[in-house]
């Protein structure tokens, strides 16, 4: 299958219920359709995996005190992450 891979850790805390997933336009950061509690998916959803497939992206929602810190340049979290500690990085 080509496309779209989800990493390892994302799928973990996918099926310990504390990620969720939703459809983004390919190439995009834009999502197709609303950001809600309903229009999201788990990560072995038949319909995300096709949307996967076709090359398109996703975002994700987070639940309970998880956070994920997001950014494109990732040296711009260097000093937060140090000031965290120990912590997942993807």
């Amino acid at each position: 299958m080509s496309g779209i891979t989800i990493p390892p850790e994302f799928i973990e805390l996918s099926k310990a219920g504390k990620v969720r997933f939703i459809k983004v336009k390919k190439g995009q950061k834009e999502p197709i359709g609303p950001w809600s509690t309903t229009d999201n998916y788990a990560h072995d959803d038949p319909e995300f995996i096709r949307h996967l497939s076709r090359g398109n992206n996703y975002g994700y929602m987070v639940k309970g005190s998880l956070c994920v810190l997001d950014a494109d340049s990732p040296e711009h979290l260097t000093d937060l992450i140090t000031l965290l500690g120990d912590t997942l990085v993807v």
